[in-house]
């Protein structure tokens, strides 16, 4: 048990509305897609694999974070970066603006607004998941020593930067070029 495993969960819990079934992210997304008039077969049925309505270019996402949660021991440093990444996207000026378009069409925006509001550097997920960081590598530093801080930063930087694929994958792909022709 590693002390940011608590923090880490207590995200995922909010993210599952603790317990609250109308706070569930995934309950406010169906309300977002249902204002859109889209109505999507459950994900474990067999209507899901072949609807229409996602197209197939957004299931990269969910894959990589799939993949990283069967790895939650080995791959946990990158878990904690790409969480950062996660918590950071659409702080602020980015989420109003969806906020905005959204209502402008007359779409649910609870989705968008439960984000504005706990996703925050203040106090929210983004504040937390970097308190999170902060602990761990110093539990790291405690327990390992500096050499061993510094890997597991990398790795760290490593998770966070993988968010990057799949919000600026124009931009991945040209440090990703840059760091090739070094």
């Amino acid at each position: 048990h590693r002390p940011s495993d608590g923090p880490l969960f207590a995200i995922y819990a909010d993210e599952m509305g603790r317990g609250d079934i109308a706070k569930n992210h995934i309950t406010l997304i169906q309300q977002a897609l249902a204002s859109m008039d889209i109505h999507l077969p459950h994900p474990r049925s067999e209507e899901f694999l072949t609807q229409a309505e996602l197209p197939d270019l957004t299931y990269p996402y969910a894959t990589y974070q799939l993949s990283l949660a069967l790895f939650p021991d080995s791959r946990y440093e990158e878990i904690l970066g790409y969480s950062l990444g996660v918590e950071m996207f659409g702080l602020g000026e980015l989420r109003l603006h969806e906020m905005e378009k959204m209502r402008h069409h007359r779409f649910d925006i609870a989705y968008e607004a439960a984000h504005l509001s706990i996703d925050n550097v203040s106090a929210g997920h983004a504040r937390q998941a970097t308190d999170l960081i902060v602990g761990y590598l110093d539990h790291v530093g405690r327990t390992a020593g500096p050499v061993a801080v510094e890997r597991a930063w990398q790795r760290v930087w490593r998770g966070y930067a993988s968010f990057a694929f799949f919000v600026e994958p124009q931009l991945a792909r040209r440090l990703m070029a840059g760091r090739a022709a070094a």
